[in-house]
């Protein structure tokens, strides 16, 4: 403050009437630096910066930090660059319940004989803590059901922020939402799959014939918002023929594995010896054999009663590319 008790920028000045005391206004920064996600919360790191217009070195004072959660400890500052005062890095931990979150530092400093007084000065950083979102996924139920058998299908779940899904509970739920069928994800990722957490399910085909569409459900948890995967099957009766199909390589003889061999609407694959067994009601329809590096093969058929049928399959040319 001049003469005239004019204010002068930053500065303050309080007077006993004999003598003035200097108060700098200074200025104070808490900025989050780093959140780091682990299973059951995160891990935030935090740095408060001090300065003043006077740049005033302020090691060995303290920022006092309270939390949302009504904790409240002080931190030193510990750094000086000739412009701004620095804390050491202040980690805090964000729990897996969801909400908001916030940090609050205060500064204020009563001075000594050589360094003037700090007015105090606050700043605040919130994080809100969001739900992971979940992808699920359902494939390889089996096309068609017959009533009363067993259908199988498979379940995939992946989080949003890679964390770990292993023993998480799903349930299957018909069409009433009655459930039917539950079990847990696999404790780690499925092979060859970045954090895809695996499971199969298992129930009894319904009495009722047509289409259905079940659903898996993965229920919130520690964090993670709830998933739904739907998938649909056709219930038919039991068929009433089987063909017992064999595929081998039209040149070679040798059995082909894995062959997708259907007959609306009964879909099949074929085993190591090149087999397999395809259920199918008496009439006419087109038998489709489909397998990896050779040409599709349509049949005709009637089919009269239980038959055998041997498919041979002609290899798909080999690109040469251009000349």
């Amino acid at each position: 403050m001049d003469e005239a008790g004019t204010a002068l920028d930053g500065v303050t000045g309080e007077t006993d009437g004999s003598l003035a005391v200097v108060t700098h206004a200074p200025e104070l920064v808490l900025s989050r630096r780093r959140l780091a996600r682990r299973s059951g919360g995160a891990d935030l790191t935090l740095i408060a910066r001090v300065s003043c217009l006077d740049f005033c070195d302020l090691r060995g004072t303290k920022v006092l930090m309270r939390s949302s959660s009504g904790e409240a400890w002080e931190e030193e500052i510990v750094a000086f660059n000739g412009a701004e005062n620095e804390t050491r890095e202040i980690a805090v931990f964000v729990g897996s319940d969801v909400g908001a979150y916030s940090w609050t530092a205060t500064y204020r400093d009563a001075g000594d004989d050589g360094r003037p007084a700090h007015s105090e000065v606050t700043s605040t950083v919130s994080f809100e803590y969001r739900p992971h979102a979940v992808s699920l996924a359902t494939w390889g139920a089996s096309l068609p059901a017959v009533v009363g058998q067993t259908v199988i299908v498979r379940i995939g779940a992946k989080c949003a922020d890679g964390c770990c899904l292993g023993g998480a509970g799903f349930r299957v739920c018909d069409d009433g939402g009655r459930e039917v069928a539950a079990g847990v994800l696999s404790e780690a990722p499925r092979e060859g799959t970045d954090g895809l957490y695996g499971a199969e399910a298992s129930f009894a085909a319904p009495e009722e014939l047509g289409v259905h569409r079940y659903t898996v459900v993965l229920d919130a948890f520690d964090g993670h918002n709830e998933a739904r995967s739907t998938f649909a099957f056709l219930v038919i009766e039991e068929p009433s023929c089987k063909i017992d199909v064999t595929v081998t390589d039209e040149d070679a003889g040798d059995p082909i594995a894995s062959a997708r061999v259907s007959l609306h609407p009964f879909v099949e694959t074929t085993g190591s010896d090149g087999r397999t067994v395809l259920p199918a009601d008496i009439g006419k329809g087109t038998l489709r054999v489909v397998a990896k590096d050779y040409e599709d093969e349509l049949l005709s058929l009637v089919v009269a009663g239980d038959t055998e049928l041997h498919v041979a399959l002609k290899r798909k040319p080999e690109d040469v590319g251009d000349f």
